[in-house]
C-alpha cells in the first residue's frame, strides 16, 4: 500500500475546498510540510502555498505564518489573471497547494467566483479535495457535498476527528456518494496531526459502527481516475 508521501505523487495543483471553519488552512500546511520538508529525495517537492480567500479576516496572515515557518513561498490571488501568473512562475515538478474561500454552501456569489478562478487551471493539472468536518451532521454533509461536486471533487479529507467520538455520519455519506477518503486530521500540529485514510485508521476511529468499507478505501490512494 502506498505511503502517505506517495498520495499526492503525480499531482501538481491540489485545491482544498470546504466550508468556513472546517480547517482547510491548517490541513494545507500539514500537506505542505509532508512534501516540502521531506527528507527522502524521491518524495521531496518544491511547494508553493496559494490562498484565494480574501474574505476571512486573517486568512492570508495565517497562511503567511505557516509559509514562514515552513520556508515556503505564499501567494495571495484575487483574480484569474493573478492565479495564472503565479502558476506560470512555477516549475512542472512543483507542488501548488491552494487554500480556497471558506464559503457557505448557500452563497452562490462566492461559489461562482471560486469556480471561475479554479477553472483557470486545466483539468489534468489539478486535483480538488473537499474538507469535511468529522463533527458535521448528515444533512450538513450532504448539503456541502452537493454544493462542491460541481467543482470536480475527487476525494475527501476528514478534519477534526479529535473533536468527536464517532465518524459514522461522514463515512456513511461518503460511501453513499462514492467519494474516496484521502486524509484524516486530528489536531493542530503541523505536520503530525494528519494521517493517510486506510482500513486501519478508519477502524481506529469507529465507535460501535459497522458497514461495508469497500467503497471508502477503494482508490483512496490512486487519486487519478482508474483506467482499468
Amino acid at each position: 500500500m502506498a505511503s502517505i508521501e506517495e498520495i499526492l505523487e503525480g499531482n501538481r495543483i491540489c485545491i482544498c475546498a470546504g466550508s468556513g471553519g472546517v480547517g482547510k488552512t491548517t490541513t494545507i500546511a500539514k500537506m505542505a510540510a509532508i512534501y516540502g520538508l521531506q527528507q527522502r529525495p524521491e518524495f521531496k517537492r518544491n511547494v508553493h502555498l496559494v490562498t484565494i480567500d480574501s474574505f476571512r479576516i486573517g486568512a492570508f496572515e495565517q497562511m503567511t505564518s505557516f509559509g514562514e515557518a515552513l520556508g515556503m513561498a505564499v501567494h495571495r490571488i484575487e483574480s484569474e489573471d493573478e492565479f495564472s501568473g503565479v502558476l506560470a512562475k512555477t516549475n512542472p515538478d512543483d507542488l501548488v497547494l491552494v487554500d480556497t474561500i471558506g464559503r457557505s454552501p448557500r452563497d452562490s456569489d462566492l461559489a461562482l467566483r471560486m469556480k471561475t478562478m479554479i477553472s483557470t487551471v486545466v483539468a489534468d493539472e489539478k486535483a480538488v479535495f473537499l474538507a469535511l468536518g468529522a463533527t458535521m451532521k448528515q444533512r450538513d454533509l450532504e448539503r456541502t457535498i452537493d454544493a462542491y461536486i460541481p467543482f470536480g471533487v475527487r476525494s475527501v479529507i476528514v478534519t477534526k476527528t479529535d473533536e468527536t467520538d464517532t465518524i459514522g455520519d461522514v463515512l456513511s455519506v461518503c460511501a453513499q456518494r462514492g467519494l474516496p477518503l484521502l486524509f484524516f486530521t486530528d489536531g493542530q500540529r503541523v505536520p503530525k496531526d494528519i494521517h493517510k485514510a486506510s482500513a486501519a485508521s478508519i477502524l481506529a476511529l469507529l465507535r460501535g459502527f459497522s458497514m461495508d468499507f469497500a467503497n471508502l478505501w477503494t482508490n483512496q490512494i490512486d487519486i487519478e481516475p482508474s483506467t482499468t
